[in-house]
Parts: C-alpha cells; structure tokens; sequence
C-alpha cells in the first residue's frame, strides 16, 4: 500500500496515485467559469516525520545528497516503491540524476551550511542570549534554492512517466529530448537557470518565458544550455493605471498557454504543480536537523517571498515538524516583501478584514501594516481560532477577493527583483502559516534592502544577493521598529534564508 496522498488544500478532492500527472487537482479541468476556488493540490505522507540526527538506527545520518538522505518524504519515492521499484533503485535514480547535474553545473545537490551569525546578531541588536541563524542557499546548484524544488519535481516527472509507460526509471531516464514532452516555466531568473541545467543533464527540452529585464548574464546562461528562450514584454500602460497589468504577468500567461499545448509544467508556482513545493521542504530538514534539540528555541523565522513557493514548503514542513514532536510549537514565521510589488500583504490586510468580521464587537485596531503585530497577538488567542479558520476557508473559496496581480505600470524595479513576482501563487499557505504561527508580512524598504545586503557581506555571506538576502532585510526592517525588540525573548532564536547568489 502507498504511504502518501494527494488532496487539494482548496476543494478537498483527493487525487489517486496511480492517475497520471498528478500536477493539479483533477477539479480544476471541470470547474466552471464561476469556480473562484483556489485549487492547490497537496501531497501527504501518513508516516511521521523523523530527523537522521535524531535516529540512532538512522542509515541516512551522514548522506550529504538531501533527495536521498530523505527521500522517504517526496512522494515520487513512495509512488516508486507502490510500483515496485524497491529502495536500491530509486536511490540509484537520484544519484544518477545529481551525477548528470553536477556534470553540467559543476556540483550536484548537497546539504547547505547552518551558520550562526553573532556579528548580524550584535548588529542588530538582537537579545544577548539569542542567536541568528542564516541558512545559506547561495551555493546551491546555480545558485539559489530553486533548484531544490525542481529536482524534486524532476523526480516526480520520471516517476510518472515510467508508470505510465511501464519503463524502469532508469529507461526512462535514458530517453532524451526528442522523445518526451518539453517542460515550461516562467522566471525572472533564479528558477529559469535551475531549469534549464536540470533540463539539460536530463536531455529535455525547455521552453523558457522571462521579462526583457532578466539579466544579459542569465539569458546567455539558458541560451548556452539549450532552452528555447521567449522575452514577453508586457502591453503599453493603459491610460486608466487602476485597468492596467489585471492580466498579470505576461512570463506566466506565456507560460500557461505552453502547458495548455502539451508542455509539462517544470515551474515554481504551487497553484500550476502542488509537487513543486515538497523539494524545497528538504530545506527546512536539513535546518531542523542540524539545530537538533536546540531547534526548540527557534521561534521566529524570515522568509522573503515573491511567487510564494518557498514559503510554502517552509510552513509545510514545519507543520511536519510539528505533527511529529519534533517542534513542540511552530516558530513564527514572516513573510518579506519589497515596498514595490506586495500583494501577500494586501491579501493579509484581507483575511484580517474578512476575520474581524466574526469577532466579537469589541475594538480591535486598525487593519495596517504597522498594526500587523498587535493582530497577530489577538489571532494566535485560541478564542480566536474558529474565526481564523473559518477566514481561511472562505479566502480558500473566493481567491479573487484576496488575491490578484498588482497593479503596476511597466516592469517594476527593486534590488529585491527575483521577487517581484505580480501574484504569490501560493499565498493561501502563507497566510496560514502566517496566521497560525503568530507571524506576519514585513514590508521592505529599498534602504533596508541595500543595508542587510551589505550587512551580509560583511558577516561573511560573500555569494549573496540583494534578493538573498531579502529575508535579514525583513528582520533588520523590524528590529529597527522599537516594538520588535519586546516580541523576542531572550534565549529565544532567529533564522533567516539567504537563497541566491549575486551573478
């Protein structure tokens, strides 16, 4: 019997394991034009999670390659094992799949550093006896965590097309370009050049959309590893700036019609493949399992968003986490977005407007981004939870009231640009993560992106990129609000994702 499931976190249909596919919820082909639900298709494993640290008969205690060291928790692994393939197998899979990787990269997929930062610390005036941990992503295969979550998907890919075929893994590894479908995915960057080495190492063609502002350094880099590249340029400003951009991005319109035509979706958006998110929880893992028993004193975490993808998979596998004692509570988790494109604190400001709705009539404060602690205090109260949960499924089934591309003229501009996405895709998750952590969105201004850049180079972070460090961006923002200071408590920790390296 398979030991995961698939269920969408919008309408509840679950999605049997043997049907081919298994990207979006199967309610999502057959919904009508009034359906507003936000379908997000979600893999769960029925065995709790355990840490290799943790176990003293763990096997995988010392594996440095994170897709085998837990691979028990992708559900590609346990669609494998339903089909027959036994635990040799797929990790031979994964291992020849990294060796192609790294042949074109020049590194495969490894455990990334947990470093404490007690310079950053002191810097920021954290508390004496807590400590800031940065979880470094930089070096990752091209350079960002994107790739983790392709390779998983990656995985998933092959999976399903050997079941459906009825090929070995390793057969249907073998088969190249010619002989499959392409994949697409849209990207201002990051994803794209994880994309298009993954692609290449498994002989797939890519179809690639980016925006006229993707670097020259990037567009040479698809180019060079064969993906079929195509600039979408966004239509000339609407005289009436509240009417234009309502389409949203035109990477990701591109994008979907590819799929519509036949491509797979190999992309970053949850709503477009729920799989995508799962590689990315090895991430908070390897966080998890390095901290060993000090992880309880982990209590809040800075994670910037664009697409929304990586929060996503943070807030899941933290849940896990949870779900499986190895958290007694989640840590407060905020969400970082730059001043010029915010849409998940637009939507926050929407849930907590929808929330207060069923709430006792009682003075609450004003909806406000400088408000957003105070909130957040009330909405972690258990009297509040029924209220909360009831917001949440409602949002769930009317996602245009809460979610829609920003309005903007012309591309945006932040140092932050890889998330300058016009919609978090995944942003559900991350208002219940929010929400259920007792975090909230920070706002990042353009000085206090430059600052934690800069204030990340110097601690050592060399590799990193202003979009990187977006997240110590969003900690340095709230530590320079007064209030913050009184929210962490001493011996209480901190950690932030730097996520990409400066090209």
């Amino acid at each position: 019997m398979i030991g995961a499931s698939l269920i969408c976190a919008g309408c509840g249909a679950l999605h049997p394991w043997q049907a081919a596919e298994p990207w979006r919820c199967p309610r999502v082909r057959v919904s009508h034009d009034h359906d507003d639900t936000d379908h997000l298709l979600q893999r769960r494993i029925d065995t709790p999670l355990a840490l290799p640290g943790d176990s003293h008969a763990a096997s995988d205690a010392d594996e440095p390659l994170p897709f085998v060291r837990f691979r028990q928790r992708l559900f590609a692994y346990h669609r494998a094992r339903a089909m027959g393939v036994d635990d040799a197998d797929f990790i031979a899979l994964v291992r020849t799949l990294d060796a192609q990787v790294a042949a074109i990269a020049g590194t495969g997929f490894r455990s990334t550093p947990l470093r404490a930062s007690p310079s950053l610390a002191k810097q920021l005036g954290l508390p004496s006896g807590s400590t800031l941990w940065c979880k470094d992503e930089s070096e990752n295969v091209s350079g960002s965590h994107k790739g983790r979550h392709l390779f998983g998907l990656l995985l998933e890919i092959l999976v399903d097309e050997a079941l459906a075929s009825g090929q070995t893994l390793s057969a249907v590894l073998a088969e190249r370009a010619d002989r499959g479908r392409p994949l697409a995915i849209a990207s201002c960057g990051n994803a794209a050049r994880a994309a298009a080495v993954l692609a290449r190492a498994c002989g797939r063609r890519l179809l690639v959309f980016i925006p006229p502002t993707a670097e020259a350094s990037t567009q040479a880099h698809l180019r060079a590893l064969g993906a079929d590249v195509t600039i979408c340029t966004r239509a000339a400003p609407h005289r009436d700036p509240a009417r234009h951009s309502a389409a949203g991005d035109p990477t990701y319109r591109a994008f979907q019609a590819a799929v519509a035509a036949g491509a797979l979706p190999f992309c970053c958006q949850g709503p477009e493949n729920g799989l995508t998110i799962q590689g990315a929880h090895t991430i908070v893992y390897e966080l998890l399992d390095a901290l060993g028993p000090r992880r309880q004193r982990l209590r809040h975490l800075f994670v910037q968003v664009g697409g929304g993808a990586l929060l996503s998979a943070v807030v899941a596998a933290l849940a896990e986490a949870v779900q499986s004692g190895l958290l007694s509570t989640l840590p407060r988790v905020y969400a970082v977005q730059t001043s010029a494109v915010a849409p998940l604190v637009r939507a926050y400001q929407r849930i907590l407007a929808e929330i207060s709705k069923a709430l006792p009539a009682t003075e609450y404060p004003a909806i406000a981004p400088s408000l957003f602690p105070r909130w957040a205090e009330i909405l972690t109260q258990p009297a509040q939870q029924s209220a909360v949960r009831q917001a949440l499924h409602f949002a769930r089934q009317h996602r245009h009231a809460f979610m829609w591309p920003w309005t903007m003229v012309g591309e945006p501009h932040s140092l932050a640009r890889g998330i300058l996405d016009d919609e978090t895709y995944d942003w559900a998750c991350a208002l219940q993560g929010m929400l259920s952590s007792g975090g909230y969105p920070v706002l990042a201004s353009e000085a206090a992106l430059a600052q934690a850049h800069t204030a990340a180079k110097q601690a050592g972070f060399l590799r990193v990129c202003a979009t990187g460090s977006a997240g110590l961006a969003g900690l340095l923002t709230r530590m320079q609000e007064d209030a913050f200071s009184s929210e962490i408590s001493d011996g209480e920790d901190v950690a932030v994702l730097l996520t990409g390296a400066e090209r």
